[in-house]
């Protein structure tokens, strides 16, 4: 019944129903207000201008049944007739609204005193939607008033499977308190079972782990898997004592809880070991596993370093070559150049052939001098730079 009227507006089809869902606004805001007479005259007039839709019916059948502010306009009988039309229009489109519909026409039925129709309409509403908590409650507490314990019973186990909350309302309810030393023995065989479907679990786990607690100094000294073991244990131990609601709360979300931590928490390679060989063997294959990486690794290292080696080298050949030709144009200076000047400033007093001789073995040792100095300090270079990268 929340919808916005411009999403009412959205799916009218005709002037009229259009009209009708304007009053149906009108209704609820005089509802929301407190103003029920004046909701009651406009819901009305939505009905009586487009009656097709649940909603209008069923905020009929919610003014009628009273409120603890208001009971002015209580109609018990008209709040059951609304309820069912608004359930009836709802059933095709809207099946968990009508579901709701003739839950709260079961309601009125049953504060009519008209208990089999109440658990008629109780079972028409769990027809449409199976896990409607409140369905449940309603017909274990009309079973309840026609002391039909044995069908109560069953229907508020499976209203508290659906929230532990109605174990409490229960409890307070004067149809169930009729009943109180049956209600309390099935409040005892529920804690019992529940105990048992936790403990299996809980007792698996901590097989599971058994070995690992045992052998494991990390485990030992672990002090949140301690604690976890021991939340576990206290289970075990006293778990049975425990109150119903508590019970339920463990076995829904705690229990869950307890048994991942400790689970996650133990190592890969205790999930397997059953023994201390096993986990001997396993603990041995991960330490050659990371030798066998490490081995991997200074292979490759050295393969890297062999190919930066052998650049390092073709780099210092190539200074070497680099001197040689230095020393070469060395060579032709001294040699060459010196040979030349002495002919032309000094031709008559020697032998060109000797002056040519001469510079030529002059310039020979400079070229050598030139290639050994420049090819090393070129070479050298080129090899450092490349050892650097």
């Amino acid at each position: 019944m929340s919808d916005a009227l411009a999403e009412l507006v959205k799916i009218a089809k005709t002037p009229a129903q259009t009209a009708a869902y304007e009053q149906y606004e009108i209704a609820r805001d005089a509802f929301r207000k407190g103003l029920y007479p004046e909701s009651l005259e406009a819901v009305e007039k939505a009905i009586d201008t487009y009656k097709l839709d649940w909603r209008f019916h069923q905020l009929k059948g919610t003014l009628h049944i009273g409120s603890v502010r208001d009971q002015s306009l209580m109609d018990l009988g008209q709040a059951e007739k609304s309820f069912l039309l608004a359930a009836r229009y709802a059933k095709a489109d809207y099946r968990e609204d009508a579901a709701r519909a003739f839950l709260a026409a079961g309601w009125a039925a049953y504060c009519q005193g008209k208990l089999k129709e109440a658990l008629a309409h109780t079972k028409q509403a769990l027809t449409l939607r199976r896990k409607l908590g409140e369905a449940y409650f309603q017909a274990a507490k009309v079973h309840m008033a026609l002391n039909e314990v044995d069908n109560a019973l069953p229907a508020l186990g499976r209203a508290i499977s659906l929230d532990a909350d109605y174990v409490l309302k229960a409890a307070a309810d004067g149809d169930f308190q009729r009943h109180e030393d049956k209600l309390r023995q099935f409040f005892r065989a529920l804690q019992q079972e529940t105990y048992r479907k936790c403990a299996p679990l809980i007792q698996q786990a901590l097989e599971e782990v058994r070995f690992w607690l045992e052998n494991s100094s990390e485990a030992i000294s672990d002090k949140r898997v301690q604690k976890t073991v021991q939340q576990l244990k206290t289970f075990l131990a006293e778990g049975e004592q425990w109150p119903l609601l508590d019970l339920l709360a463990w076995e829904r979300k705690q229990m869950n809880e307890w048994i991942t931590k400790l689970l996650d928490a133990r190592p890969w390679w205790w999930k397997s070991a059953e023994s201390l060989s096993e986990y001997q063997a396993a603990l041995k294959a991960e330490e050659d596993r990371h030798k066998e990486l490490a081995r991997l690794a200074e292979i490759q290292r050295e393969h890297e370093y062999n190919e930066k080696l052998n650049r390092a080298w073709a780099r210092h050949g190539e200074g070497v070559g680099y001197g040689f030709a230095i020393g070469v144009c060395t060579w032709l200076i001294f040699g060459f150049g010196g040979c030349t000047l002495r002919i032309l400033y000094n031709y008559s007093s020697k032998n060109p052939f000797d002056v040519v001789n001469a510079y030529s073995q002059e310039g020979v040792v400079a070229g050598l001098l030139a290639w050994i100095i420049s090819g090393v300090l070129i070479g050298r270079h080129g090899f450092e730079e490349e050892m650097r990268r």
